[in-house]
């Protein structure tokens, strides 16, 4: 009976080639299954076709490896070495850590333009264009310096007073060249001693007293903040300095610290009430100047200054936002998260503890609305809606996950996550390895069909990508540090095939604007996966491999005496048949869909299977061995 082969069923290395499945319609067997097929896709029923091809962008290299990319408006942003590029050119920062990072694109709910949030545990940036900035403000270190109010008017010798403004108890500044400092004295009792003074040379300013500071005995605090501005929209603001004080009767002249942080637009400057202890905006000073009067009245004072602006934790992850506008980060066995719909102020109690100390965060997804928590053996439900309500829930899954990137929500998919031994579904009620059936010895290390085992020394580089309907899963195999191997698996026709690229990519996403995968690999450049305009990878030809399931009988042999080929070739072409695992005829393949019977020299042998290699463009439909 002839035995005919078709890509129609699935990809499967971990099941011997005898044990796939067979049927028959009476007069021929029939068998879909295949044990390889690599750089090839099923996507039109019954035919296997040459994958699309790839793209190395022109961009030159940049550092390596590339460790993160994103898209945002048309405009691709890679983090590689101790840069950040976007397009392929430096933004000019540095002092940055080589490390993995991690990023979210969002906007405050009062800013306009959207933002690259991204940590890499050590550096923390908000990148808007082509412009990267720290991610939140920091709070001055240095509490301003007070003296009494300055109303303008400067003497140069002696000591003189404009007539009628010396008062007994009045509170006066005199200074000498080298600082100003200030002192209490009653006029008539003490002026002949000042007067005296052996300094002959004083400044000196006069005081008017305004009515708000007219109360004596008590203080008056200030502090002030740094803050961007975009027009008259208060964008970010940092938390206040420290506190400094001054007695209430003699006005207040503050100088404070300019901040080195180039966002920065304006200080904003609070004070207190006579004696108080709460701290109110009085108005704000633009770049440039760092002294001024505070004279705003108490009525006029605006809100009190807010003291939970604190910049993001050093994590090493961030997601989000949820639905209702929270961010969240990772960092060792906590959970922080943002005031809603601030992604720059991040509270110092706003933080869960999720797992025992000695575990930490391998990463975080958004699954249905909330955010999961995972660590390297379990999954977390940080379940509530806000602060005070998040609480972690420990889930029934069979694993964690190995790292950050090969954990990706997928509607309708569940929340997959890679473990050590391939990829992992999680539903909520269950947890289901996606590819342990077809590739077990795979994720066990061994290397198999073409498909190097994995190295599990590596795997926390593996990473997850939904894209057109499929999923991709990078993973590295053979002695390689980042994923070289890669599995697609169809979510509507679960089939499976395998891709080698020749080359290991570190990092990948979905380019949103452009409709296409960036990927960026360990030498620095930048490429376009499954470019649908190109038939080769960068101008070389794609390799392919295509191998059968065996057609098996224990008791009869196989006597093969021809073979047919429903084969299309644009490239070059190979066809095997195989007895019992060797190949016992070769033949040459070319044109389209070119039938003819081929002979087979005589052999004889209980598993029959074909194999069909080459390069280039072809669409195989099915092969016959009679």
């Amino acid at each position: 009976m002839p035995v005919r082969f078709s890509p129609d069923g699935m990809l499967d290395v971990a099941t011997d080639a005898s044990d796939l499945p067979f049927s028959s319609d009476g007069k021929v067997a029939l068998s879909g299954a295949m044990t390889r097929c690599t750089n090839l896709h099923l996507d039109r029923q019954g035919v296997a076709s040459t994958r699309k091809g790839s793209t190395r962008l022109s961009d030159a290299a940049v550092g390596t490896p590339v460790h993160r990319l994103v898209e945002m408006g048309g405009a691709r942003y890679a983090f590689g070495g101790t840069q950040i590029y976007r397009n392929g050119a430096s933004l000019g920062v540095s002092g940055l850590t080589s490390a993995k990072w991690s990023a979210i694109k969002y906007n405050a709910y009062n800013v306009v333009t959207q933002s690259i949030f991204a940590l890499n545990g050590t550096d923390r940036k908000r990148i808007t264009g082509s412009t990267v900035a720290e991610w939140g403000i920091a709070a001055p270190t240095v509490a301003p310096t007070l003296v009494g109010k300055i109303n303008g008017h400067a003497y140069t010798q002696g000591w003189e007073l404009s007539s009628g403004h010396a008062t007994a108890e009045s509170s006066y500044q005199w200074g000498t060249t080298s600082g100003n400092y200030q002192i209490s004295y009653d006029w008539e009792a003490d002026i002949t001693t000042n007067s005296s003074d052996s300094a002959t040379y004083r400044n000196f300013w006069y005081f008017e007293l305004a009515t708000d500071y007219s109360v004596s005995g008590q203080r008056i605090g200030v502090k002030y903040t740094y803050c961007r501005k975009s027009g008259t929209t208060l964008e970010c603001e940092s938390n206040p300095s420290g506190a400094a004080y001054i007695e209430a009767e003699t006005g207040i002249y503050a100088t404070w610290t300019a901040s080195s942080d180039s966002q920065v637009t304006h200080v904003r400057l609070y004070r207190t009430l006579f004696s108080g202890t709460a701290f109110y905006y009085s108005h704000e000073v633009a770049i440039g100047t760092v002294s001024d009067n505070l004279d705003v009245p108490d009525a006029s004072l605006g809100t009190e200054v807010a003291t939970d602006h604190d910049r993001p934790p050093l994590g090493t992850v961030v997601a989000g936002p949820d639905f209702n506008g929270y961010c969240f980060i990772a960092k060792d066995n906590l959970l922080y998260f943002c005031k809603p719909n601030q992604p720059e102020y991040w509270p110092a109690l706003y933080y869960v503890e999720v797992a025992a100390p000695q575990e930490t965060l391998k990463g975080l997804s958004l699954f249905n609305g909330q955010v999961y928590a995972l660590t390297g053996r379990d999954i977390y439900l940080n379940q509530g809606t806000g602060y005070q309500s998040f609480f972690p829930l420990r889930q029934s899954a069979a694993t964690g996950a190995v790292g950050q990137d090969g954990i990706l929500a997928v509607r309708g998919a569940g929340l997959l996550h890679v473990g050590t031994d391939g990829v992992w579904a999680f539903s909520g009620a269950s947890d289901d390895n996606i590819t342990n059936a077809n590739f077990r010895p795979v994720f066990e290390g061994t290397t198999i069909q073409g498909i190097d085992g994995r190295v599990l020394a590596n795997m926390g580089n593996c990473w997850l990508l939904s894209f057109h309907g499929k999923l991709y899963f990078g993973f590295p195999g053979g002695s390689a540090t980042y994923p070289s191997e890669v599995i697609v698996i169809d979510f509507g026709t679960k089939k499976v095939v395998h891709y080698d690229y020749g080359i290991a990519f570190s990092a990948v996403c979905v380019d949103d604007t452009n409709d296409r995968i960036l990927a960026g690999d360990t030498s620095g450049y930048v490429w376009v996966l499954e470019d649908a305009t190109v038939t080769t990878d960068n101008s070389v030809a794609i390799s392919w491999d295509w191998q059968t399931g065996e057609a098996s009988d224990q008791v009869r042999m196989f006597f093969p005496r021809s073979a047919k080929y429903d084969v299309t070739v644009g490239g070059t072409a190979t066809a095997q048949v195989l007895l019992d695992g060797s190949s016992v005829q070769s033949h040459t393949l070319t044109g389209s869909r070119v039938v003819t019977k081929r002979l087979v020299t005589g052999n004889n042998g209980k598993r029959l299977q074909s194999r069909i290699y080459g390069t280039g463009a072809v669409d195989i439909w099915a092969v016959e061995l009679d």
